[in-house]
């Protein structure tokens, strides 16, 4: 049974384990996970303003994305490695509201391998496991293993990258080397994800980064996923992504053959209060200010969400209304032809 020492001022003297039942192990313990929430809350709070840290519901947009970066930063850089395994993720409540996300990992055994799902705790009142499309997702352990070799992450280490490709951003599908995967964006290239759909849920099967993909090719229509909190999903007719201009930026990046690079470890835990300055730059750097919009991809309360600053509009893209324009389109063009000279 797995054993670490938690790595917090705010507990001290406190051991992280694993909790296991019935060929199941869920790391770390549920019973624990109130207590370490408590103290990274506390780690995090403790050097911020209060305007920062104090944002709520009611709170407006501008102020929700200054907390969400805050968030972000202590998640996927200060706390990216942390030697007591805890991995962490920045998520949005279903009012906006940036939360620190603990990572429980649950295991099954069984005689084929192991298969991995995730929940993420932050709160009594916010631990969800997180959907797509209205179905569970299940991680083979070869898929875990080939993300850590293939990928461009920056925590090698871990897997706290992975959390970030998979679950920060739009998925979509695209035909991959003959069969069909889940396509994750990255900072300048892409993740694919092959998987076996199931009635309730999406098993997926390995990871496969650029290099290894030998046929890439369209889907139409647009095979765009959603991922959300709730149990339930009903596809959206709307979107604020355009899921074809993802695929061609991505057949781009293929057909350059881009290599792979490695990014080195970031911060360290105890440069949370220092990194802080960081994230102030980053913010100004991004244009947000009074008037900058933080919505839910497809305003799907979920994972995703998409930042627009007062300089830029909300993307509306109708992919029905597309369809049918193209068809009407290549309709009259067809008509043309064929009337008599």
């Amino acid at each position: 049974m797995r054993q670490y020492k938690f790595q917090s001022q705010y507990r001290e003297n406190f051991q992280v384990v694993e909790e296991r039942r019935e060929g199941v192990s869920y790391f770390p313990h549920t019973d624990q996970l109130p207590a370490l929430w408590k103290a990274l809350n506390q780690e995090f709070k403790a050097p911020l303003h209060k305007k920062v840290f104090g944002v709520n519901a009611q709170s407006d947009d501008y102020h929700k994305i200054v907390l969400r970066h805050h968030v972000f930063a202590f998640c996927h850089y200060t706390h990216a490695i942390r030697p007591d395994h805890l991995r962490l993720f920045c998520l949005l409540n279903p009012d906006k509201v940036a939360k620190i996300a603990i990572v429980q990992q649950i295991t099954e055994y069984h005689p084929k391998g192991l298969c991995h799902r995730f929940r993420f705790y932050a709160g009594d009142d916010f631990f969800p496991e997180i959907r797509l499309s209205g179905k569970r997702i299940a991680f083979s352990n070869h898929a875990l293993g080939r993300y850590v070799e293939r990928t461009e992450n920056m925590v090698a280490e871990n897997l706290a990258d992975m959390f970030n490709t998979f679950y920060a951003g739009p998925i979509f599908g695209m035909k991959v080397n003959g069969g069909q995967a889940l396509i994750c964006l990255s900072l300048d290239g892409f993740t694919a994800f092959t998987y076996k759909e199931k009635d309730t849920e999406y098993f997926i099967t390995t990871c496969l980064s650029m290099n290894e993909i030998r046929v890439l090719e369209y889907i139409v229509p647009a095979d765009a996923h959603n991922l959300h909190y709730a149990d339930t999903f009903t596809p959206p007719k709307i979107r604020n992504w355009n899921p074809y201009r993802n695929m061609v930026v991505c057949k781009e990046w293929w057909l350059a053959k881009k290599p792979i690079k490695r990014i080195g470890t970031l911060a360290k835990l105890d440069g949370w209060p220092k990194y802080i300055r960081h994230v102030k730059t980053i913010l100004a750097r991004s244009g947000h200010r009074q008037g900058s919009q933080l919505n839910f991809c497809d305003d799907i309360p979920g994972p995703s969400i998409v930042e627009i600053n007062p300089s830029k509009k909300t993307l509306l893209f109708d992919e029905e209304k597309l369809m049918r324009e193209a068809m009407e389109k290549h309709r009259a063009t067809n008509a043309r032809l064929i009337q008599p000279s």
